[in-house]
């Protein structure tokens, strides 16, 4: 019962700290102070710290600014690799790019939303943060460009692209399940399976 207790202390401290945050982020405001990068950064390793121990490995890190912090801002002080999160929401915050200092703290990851941020780009230095992924979504950001292979031969089933700003969209040695890209700007749409099994299902409406 006291343990019980505890852990109920502990997530309610927690959505305090979470509630203290501005929600009204946008994508060209400049960065933090301190105080608020230390809160964000005490936020996610509490938040990565105790749901790592619990039975539902879910991190839902969404809506609280991330975006305007450098990976070593984001990286966790003590060097902790959170082996137990398989999936990582985090969505609704300012993130213009994909924090490798961030994500690596999770290496089992298999499920990362990204949806409702400000990427502009997928570049094929993500590779390395997708690697291990089944689904993906990163619908709703401003995205304009991704690199051919970024998406190649990895162990992506789903991925979701839909709602951005993507004109052209070229995928080599392609291995996903299902894609959807629809509600873009598409001109040219051009996917490249190799020796893949081809996709099941692909949105382009």
């Amino acid at each position: 019962m006291r343990a019980k207790f505890i852990s109920l202390v502990i997530i309610f401290q927690l959505l305090s700290l979470n509630e203290s945050f501005p929600t009204n982020f946008k994508c060209n405001e400049s960065k933090q102070s301190a105080e608020y990068v230390s809160d964000v950064r005490n936020y996610v390793n509490e938040m990565s710290e105790y749901f790592n121990t619990r039975s539902t490995p879910n991190l839902d890190l969404s809506t609280i600014g991330l975006g305007f912090l450098r990976d070593d801002e984001l990286s966790s002080s003590n060097g902790i690799s959170y082996r137990h999160i398989l999936s990582l929401n985090l969505s609704l915050n300012v993130l213009k790019f994909i924090s490798f200092g961030l994500i690596l703290q999770y290496p089992n990851l298999q499920d990362l939303d990204l949806s409702r941020n400000c990427l502009t780009s997928l570049e094929v230095k993500y590779r390395l943060i997708f690697q291990n992924l089944s689904t993906l979504n990163v619908s709703r950001n401003f995205i304009l460009h991704i690199h051919p292979f970024v998406f190649s031969n990895l162990s992506l089933e789903v991925v979701d692209l839909s709602h951005n700003h993507l004109i052209r969209f070229l995928a080599a040695d392609f291995s996903l399940n299902r894609l959807h890209i629809n509600d873009n700007k598409l001109t040219h749409l051009e996917i490249d399976s190799g020796h893949h099994k081809e996709l099941q299902l692909l949105d382009a409406s």
